[in-house]
């Protein structure tokens, strides 16, 4: 018997049973078929939802921090490009130059050579005039000075044995005795210390550039000191937070001397 040849037209006989299982299978099949497609979307969405989020908090981990690009919820907003210059834009409604009445003035009275004071061309005198020409600069004069104290002394005129030979003034008071810096000294290195937090070696060399030398050693032993005599103010000042309605919680660390093992200092 002769084969027919491959790929041929053949004719196939099937039952109408037969016929109805095939498309029942042909259609669970895609069915099948869609719903691995919707899980396919699905599972691709979360993914980059999951990879968005993976960026974002690498980036607040690890990206350069900012807290004036951060938000309340500590992600940081993005950059918005902008083209307009920084600081007071032209044609607004400036504020001026502040008042400064409360600063000490100084007269600098400055004159001309004595040549640029007669005429180039006859060389005759020039007569003054009554006012001058007035401009103000803001200076800053840093530099420490010794107040030297003098008592008055006087010798008594009278013969009476209770009295000393030589009365002289009462001492002036000190902060700390025995030791050379005055009041204000100490009320500086306690703004620096306390109210900037700037470290012992930083407040220092600051204090030695403007000619008021100060001893890390002097500087360190005194803080403590200084703390007993702020013993009366204590009371003082937890009685005025407590008449208060709010309190402050900030939970930021304030500096203090306090004794550690194996640090004197």
């Amino acid at each position: 018997m002769r084969r027919p040849p491959p790929f041929s037209p053949q004719t196939v006989g099937r039952t109408k049973q037969g016929d109805s299982a095939l498309k029942w299978e042909a259609n669970y099949w895609r069915a099948q078929h869609a719903r691995l497609g919707e899980r396919e979307a699905a599972l691709k969405s979360a993914g980059a939802t999951l990879q968005a989020t993976i960026r974002a908090l690498t980036q607040r981990l690890y990206g350069t921090k900012s807290e004036q690009a951060s938000g309340a919820d500590g992600t940081t907003s993005p950059q918005v490009d902008s083209t307009k210059n920084r600081g007071q834009q032209p044609g607004s409604k400036g504020h001026g130059r502040r008042e400064r009445c409360a600063l000490q003035v100084v007269a600098a009275v400055y004159d001309g050579s004595e040549e640029a004071q007669h005429c180039p061309t006859c060389g005759e005198a020039f007569v003054p005039l009554p006012g001058t020409e007035t401009s103000a600069r803001i200076e800053v004069a840093g530099q420490a000075y010794i107040r030297r104290i003098q008592r008055q002394r006087y010798r008594k005129g009278c013969a009476c044995p209770q009295v000393a030979g030589i009365i002289t003034a009462p001492p002036v008071p000190r902060l700390r005795p025995k030791s050379p810096f005055g009041g204000l000294v100490w009320t500086q290195v306690l703004r620096d210390t306390y109210l900037s937090g700037r470290p012992t070696h930083r407040v220092c060399e600051a204090w030695n550039q403007h000619g008021r030398p100060l001893a890390q050693g002097t500087r360190t032993d005194g803080l403590p000191k200084m703390a007993a005599l702020c013993e009366p103010l204590m009371p003082l000042g937890r009685e005025r937070p407590r008449g208060e309605k709010l309190f402050h919680g900030d939970e930021t660390r304030w500096q203090g001397c306090e004794a550690v093992a194996g640090h004197p200092g």
